[in-house]
């Protein structure tokens, strides 16, 4: 999906879509529930034009499914989850924070905290 040069509606699609199946140049796509309302006429026709484009799909097809789990889009969100936790415990064992917290009975918002980005 990183790959593809696709913005917008499409890539949103193309992250929350899993795959099911590729014969015969029939690609054969995903989405739950949840993620259909992002199967809009504009978006299924750039990314089936891309997908045409870079690795040969004559058709491109939908199916509904349960789970999302194996999407770009839950493993991104997996993955801001686990940094966001990595960053709290950073934080919280800074020495500093130990020495607020143990002299002023200071409190810690944790919602406050996030990750550094680049």
């Amino acid at each position: 999906v990183e790959q593809l040069p696709i913005r917008g509606m499409a890539q949103q699609l193309a992250e929350n879509a899993t795959f099911e199946s590729h014969i015969d140049g029939v690609l054969t796509l995903g989405l739950t529930a949840e993620s259909v309302a992002l199967r809009t006429d504009g978006a299924v026709a750039q990314l089936a034009q891309s997908l045409r484009d870079s690795i040969g799909v004559s058709q491109l097809r939908f199916t509904r499914t349960q789970t999302s789990t194996d999407t770009l889009a839950a493993q991104r969100s997996e993955e801001a989850a686990a940094q966001l936790q990595n960053a709290r415990e950073e934080f919280l064992a800074l020495p500093l924070v130990t020495a607020l917290q143990q002299t002023f009975n200071a409190t810690i918002d944790m919602k406050s905290i996030r990750p550094l980005t680049d």
